[in-house]
């Protein structure tokens, strides 16, 4: 079994807008049980320059500088506005907004309305939805008017792999670790959230991989790696595995892991060792 790993089934794509060179800002962004939240909007204010956080609720910016206004929101949260210089962006809790949305719109399924009890003061559920191909659109509306949209649409099969760190510089101090996420994807990009295909992982230079792992429970594969191994091997889980890469002591460079699963399009990622 594996801990200490949060696989989402759910893909929010990353936005894709301009991003100004100049006063870098990083942190991560939590709901107030500490959870990360993914696809929170990360924008400099008054321009076009934002991103979305990533699956761990992490984010990175470039703003005009340090007096640039940040801003954070996210569906059913309150929106916080922070001078890019604020620590607090390090590590930013938004609360929940349980007055902001009058009512949501699952088209095709009607209208539900927030209420007051535990179900649906914070949520709303529709539990009669049929389980079949297409997309489905959802409609967060205030005051009357249209406030959020946002949809998800059944992917096609998986077509390739694609892996992101966590951090793509670490010290070399036998110790430092950077965190891989792996997604299979579809043909358009999209993760595919069923997907249980056999991943192979291959590792040179002057860092190890100290563990795999994929979140699934009933999964008893080996996941440490106490030997070193250059190469190891899992499924992934709901679409997602994670591989983790220790520094060796004394050493420094370049890194490059590699991911391969039969009939799926392989990736690659490097992370410097310093």
């Amino acid at each position: 079994m594996c801990a200490g790993i949060l696989l989402i089934c759910q893909f929010t794509p990353p936005l894709t807008l301009a991003q100004n060179a100049g006063y870098e800002v990083k942190g991560v962004v939590v709901d107030k049980s500490g959870m990360p939240i993914l696809g929170a909007t990360v924008v400099e204010k008054g321009t076009t320059n934002g991103v979305s956080t990533g699956i761990d609720g992490d984010y990175a910016i470039r703003a005009a500088g340090p007096e640039s206004v940040i801003e954070v929101s996210y569906v059913g949260y309150k929106t916080v506005s922070l001078v890019a210089s604020s620590s607090l962006l390090a590590h930013l809790t938004l609360e929940e907004d349980a007055m902001g949305i009058d009512d949501v719109v699952v088209i095709a399924y009607g209208v539900r309305k927030k209420g007051t009890g535990e179900k649906d003061r914070y949520r709303l559920v529709w539990e009669d939805v049929k389980y079949t191909p297409g997309t489905l659109k959802v409609v967060a509306k205030k005051d009357g008017k249209i406030w959020a949209t946002d949809t998800v649409t059944t992917t096609g099969k998986p077509a390739a792999l694609t892996l992101k760190p966590d951090r793509n510089e670490i010290k070399g101090d036998g110790y430092d670790l950077s965190y891989v996420t792996v997604a299979v994807r579809d043909a358009q990009g999209r993760m595919v959230p069923r997907s249980k295909n056999q991943l192979t992982f291959r590792v040179s230079g002057p860092a190890d991989i100290a563990g795999i792992c994929n979140g699934d429970p009933t999964d008893f594969t080996t996941m440490a790696n106490p030997e070193n191994k250059k190469i190891m091997k899992i499924k992934a889980f709901n679409g997602l595995a994670q591989v983790i890469l220790r520094s060796r002591k004394g050493e420094s460079g370049k890194v490059t892991l590699q991911v391969i699963s039969n009939g799926l399009k392989p990736a690659q990622t490097t992370v410097t060792v310093k």
